[in-house]
This record gives C-alpha cells, sequence and structure tokens, in this order.
C-alpha cells in the first residue's frame, strides 16, 4: 500500500474544518497537527473572514 500523499494547503484545510467542529481541545488540536496555537488562531481568523482559499501561504516578500 503506497503511502498517502497530501500537500500543505489539504492540511490547512483539514485542520480548519476539524477546528470548527470543536471535538478536541485548540490546544490538542494544534499539537497534532504540529502547529503553535498562534498560527492556528492565525489559519482560523482567515478562514473565517476571507474563506478556506485564503489559508494559503502567504508571501513574506516586501511590497517595496
Amino acid at each position: 500500500m503506497p503511502w498517502r500523499q497530501v500537500d500543505a494547503m489539504t492540511e490547512r484545510r483539514q485542520f480548519i474544518v476539524d477546528a470548527r467542529q470543536r471535538l478536541v481541545t485548540f490546544t490538542d488540536l494544534c499539537a497534532l497537527y504540529g502547529v503553535s496555537r498562534a498560527t492556528g488562531y492565525k489559519w482560523l481568523e482567515r478562514a473565517n473572514t476571507r474563506g478556506l482559499d485564503y489559508v494559503a501561504e502567504r508571501s513574506r516578500r516586501p511590497h517595496t
């Protein structure tokens, strides 16, 4: 059986879905996905305000 391949965007979307279901505490969910609580809250806020498509990694390049 081959390994399942998952990209970062799919994992972030699944994180948002799991966070909205509230089956485990947010701290435990972040630990399960291997992200800090600050990052988890950032992804959740982005998804709530702009939708799941905006959870993607954003550019860190300076604007000027």
